[in-house]
């Protein structure tokens, strides 16, 4: 690359600068006329007080209640931002699942074995007899009336004999065939078995209620209830809806009236329930199978948990497994009406004799368990959970395959955070091959097995699923999501990152999609809400929110809050990266006169106040994170020096100045001005002719009239190679960050614009993060040492890169002199410490001191 052509310096330009400052009152022609020069007429542009202002209020882009000192306003800014490694997410495999592999869609009904009883039918029997007795004579005498009779001369024509309590002569039984009572399916069917055994097949009428019969019977009860057989008594085997959970249920509304028709009818009313109770008002005798149930609310809802967490170790539970579970916690934490409260788990769904929650209630009941194993929680202690555990694979026998497994995969990640044991991991790879190969149907029901992997996935904890433990799990759920969309003759593409948004809109933190970088003064991004903070890539559908040691996962939705609690961090996970997010204030980052948000993001500038001048420098925030540095080998202008192009990781953010230093600015930290172009009384021109050691101590001059900042220690620098680079591109992978439909006359003075000199800095179009002038004007120092011209860039990612070799100084971004060609952001050049051009200035980044490079100092 040419390098900018050394020009000696205008003494005369110096001088007038001088003599102005001095004089600040004199006429700026007279002092012209002095130096025997001719004053060039100012150019007509608004002062940069005025462009500032236009740049925070953007009636759309307001960010902060203008009630709200700014001093009292909270700023998010992203301080760290990490990359997971891809292995798993990117392993191709060419094992596949079969049909054989792919168990029954429903549960084998009859398959499992059948639960023990709620109440054992010796202890239920005797208080049964008793409910439903009807009274016979025995062969016994009844003495006291055979007296009675003779005390009145009443003639004893037969024998008074005493009544005995019997079993009813006949009897009806209403059972209950719910879904919500199919626990006690088994119990029902043996009370029914045993009243024919002892009272005889042709006495025992039994009448099925399901939810059709019972809404039909309460159409008009009257006329139901006369249908029914005559009888003793009639037998309600039910809840009498007093356990319906489902909004807007009438089912206890129906049993009362279908009660209350039955009693006027003259029928005597016992009712076999788990509560002991029955509706307020009816007639019915009420008979539990055993036990008090909980009438406290709130206790009943935590046994409920309880049991429903401990049911959550197998996606599919037989009704058997329910009981003995309930069992397991004892009858102090769980009762049948417990069970009953768990087998109407809202979004759970019924399968002949079996319950399978819902796949988002599984990962909330099974995080449930893994809190109460890290706290030591008495009631599901370690060993309960242990027996539990046998249990649910015993119970499992009668469970697809694809079940069984994909429990043990998700008990293993969910409970312990460990990943799947080597068979189950084979399994897993082979059910990704199917899901990824697109295999036809007859081969491989890819679209069957994205069901499986998606319920799968979906029943442990999403945090889990950002831990390394849970990477090959967290590919087939990418994969069976995709699978969806993909017939089955075909492969999946590869997943491919979504890009999503942070952005602060007022006090709140919201996600937001933003597939690709638009910039924010182009019509398709005038939509975006707020101010950006960071972006973030995603391959899933939820992300992991940390409020300091708390971590929630959130379904990632366009216009997602982020919650926090008064924390100053917060972390946004998505398994394919990680922001940490810090909350800046005031007093955090010192040395700020201003500070606030707009659609560019965070600003803060300070302002510079010495007997010669005055100035303000505004900053904008850049976040690290990582980018392309250096120019591929199609671009157009390119130089070798620009490549080989790699990747560079920023570890720490950093403050950009938004313009070159200026005139003003220069004069008022080092009392001279020795630019070429000067144009009185604006001072808005990029200093030029100002060598990399001048810079240096103009840097070190600045800093001493500023506060370094309570905490974070803030320092003044010139910026790095890739600091100045990640800046100037903002996002982009292009040679210049001019938006669509822009060209480079609209973001870059150079030769084929300028007319020959430096202009007024903030002009043009700023980049998509409001820093300006970063190509074109002048060309701009950095700090780094830079090598001979003709080497290029070491290959391979670099982690803050320095440049530390050779004598010359880097300077980045092309000038009002030069072609096209080196208005680029990868185009670099250098010069000798000591070198000065008319072609030649600065801007500064402000950084944290234990971040400042060291070779900043001659």
């Amino acid at each position: 690359m040419s390098r900018p052509p050394h020009r000696p310096p205008s003494g005369t330009d110096g001088d007038f600068a001088r003599l102005r400052a001095a004089f600040p009152e004199a006429d700026p022609a007279a002092v012209a006329r002095l130096l025997g020069r001719a004053l060039r007429p100012a150019q007509p542009q608004a002062p940069r007080t005025k462009l500032v202002q236009q740049q925070v209020a953007q009636p759309r882009q307001a960010m902060m209640p203008s009630a709200i000192p700014w001093e009292e306003q909270s700023f998010w800014r992203v301080e760290r931002a990490e990359r997971a490694p891809e292995t798993a997410l990117s392993r191709p495999t060419d094992q596949h699942l079969t049909l054989d592999d792919l168990g029954p869609s429903a549960f084998r009904y009859g398959a499992a074995p059948e639960a023990e009883a709620a109440c054992p039918w010796p202890q239920l029997e005797s208080r049964l007899r008793v409910a439903l007795a009807g009274q016979r004579p025995s062969r016994s005498l009844d003495l006291p009336a055979a007296l009675r009779k003779i005390s009145r001369a009443e003639p004893l024509e037969r024998l008074p004999r005493a009544s005995r309590a019997a079993w009813p002569r006949v009897a009806v039984v209403l059972n209950d065939r719910d879904p919500r009572l199919m626990p006690l399916v088994a119990d029902h069917a043996m009370v029914i078995d045993a009243l024919r055994r002892l009272m005889g097949q042709a006495h025992v009428h039994l009448v099925e209620l399901g939810e059709a019969g019972l809404r039909r019977a309460a159409t008009a009860p009257g006329t139901w209830a006369r249908r029914l057989p005559e009888a003793d008594v009639v037998l309600l085997l039910s809840d009498l809806g007093t356990l319906d959970h489902r909004p807007h249920s009438t089912t206890g509304a129906a049993w009362a009236g279908l009660c209350a028709a039955l009693h006027a009818s003259g029928h005597r009313l016992v009712a076999l329930s788990p509560t002991s109770e029955g509706p307020a008002g009816c007639p019915a005798q009420a008979l539990g199978w055993g036990g008090r149930p909980v009438l406290d609310a709130e206790l009943r809802r935590d046994r409920a948990e309880d049991l429903a967490a401990l049911l959550s170790l197998s996606s599919w539970a037989p009704r058997g497994l329910l009981r003995d579970l309930r069992r397991l916690l004892g009858p102090q934490r769980a009762d049948l009406v417990t069970e009953l409260d768990v087998w109407q788990r809202p979004g759970a769904a019924l399968h002949g004799g079996q319950l399978a929650l819902s796949a988002v209630d599984l990962a909330a009941l099974r995080g449930r368990l893994a809190r109460a194993l890290a706290s030591d929680d008495p009631t599901l202690s370690a060993d309960t959970v242990r027996a539990a555990e046998a249990l649910a694979r015993e119970w499992s026998q009668v469970n697809p395959p694809e079940a069984r497994i994909g429990d043990r995969v998700a008990l293993n990640l969910a409970l312990r955070g460990l990943p799947a044991e080597p068979e189950d991991a084979t399994w897993l790879d082979r059910l990704g091959g199917t899901l990824r190969s697109g295999l036809g149907p007859k081969e491989a029901p890819a679209r069957a097995w994205a069901a499986v992997g998606r319920r799968l996935a979906q029943s442990v904890p999403p945090e889990r699923l950002l831990e390394p433990a849970g990477e090959q799990l967290r590919a087939v759920q990418i994969w069976s999501e995709q699978r969806q969309l993909v017939p089955d003759g075909q492969a999946l593409p590869d997943a491919t990152p979504e890009r999503w948004a942070v952005r602060q809109v007022g006090q709140q933190l919201i996600l937001q999609p933003e597939p690709e970088v638009a910039h924010p003064d182009v019509p398709a991004a005038a939509h975006r809400p707020g101010s950006p903070v960071g972006w973030l890539l995603a391959k899933q559908t939820l992300v992991v929110v940390r409020d300091g040691q708390r971590g929630s996962p959130k379904p990632l939705v366009p216009g997602l809050p982020m919650p926090f609690d008064g924390a100053k961090t917060l972390s946004l996970d998505t398994g394919v990266e990680t922001l940490t997010l810090g909350l800046l204030r005031r007093a955090d980052d010192g040395g700020w006169q201003r500070m606030g948000r707009d659609r560019y993001g965070l600003w803060a500038e300070f302002d510079v106040k010495t007997s010669i001048a005055e100035a303000t420098q505004r900053f904008r925030w850049v976040n690290p994170g990582r980018f392309m540095i250096g120019s591929p080998e199609s671009e157009e202008g390119r130089h070798s020096d620009e490549g080989p192009q790699h990747e560079v990781t920023l570890s720490h953010g950093y403050w950009m100045a938004d313009t070159p230093v200026t005139q003003g600015l220069y004069l008022a930290v080092m009392g001279e001005n020795p630019s070429k172009f000067v144009d009185p009384p604006d001072l808005r021109r990029p200093v030029e002719q100002v060598s990399w050691d001048k810079s240096v101590a103009f840097v070190r001059r600045l800093s001493g009239l500023l506060p370094s900042g309570a905490s974070d220690g803030l320092a003044i620098q010139l910026p790095s190679e890739a600091q100045w680079e990640r800046a100037c591109r903002a996002g982009t992978d292009t040679a210049t960050y001019a938006p669509a439909g822009k060209g480079l006359d609209d973001i870059a003075w150079t030769a084929a614009n300028a007319m020959r000199s430096t202009h007024t800095v903030g002009q043009h179009l700023p980049n998509a993060w409001g820093l300006f002038d970063t190509l074109g004007n002048v060309w701009e120092w950095c700090a780094d040492l830079r090598r001979s011209l003709d080497e290029p860039y070491p290959g391979g990612p670099r982690n803050d890169p320095i440049g530390k070799a050779g004598q010359e100084r880097a300077f980045r971004g092309g000038s009002w002199g030069d072609l096209a060609r080196h208005a680029r952001a990868g185009a670099r050049d250098a010069l000798g410490p000591s070198d000065r051009t008319r072609y030649l200035g600065l801007r500064l980044a402000r950084v944290r001191a234990h971040q400042l490079i060291a070779v900043s100092h001659p």
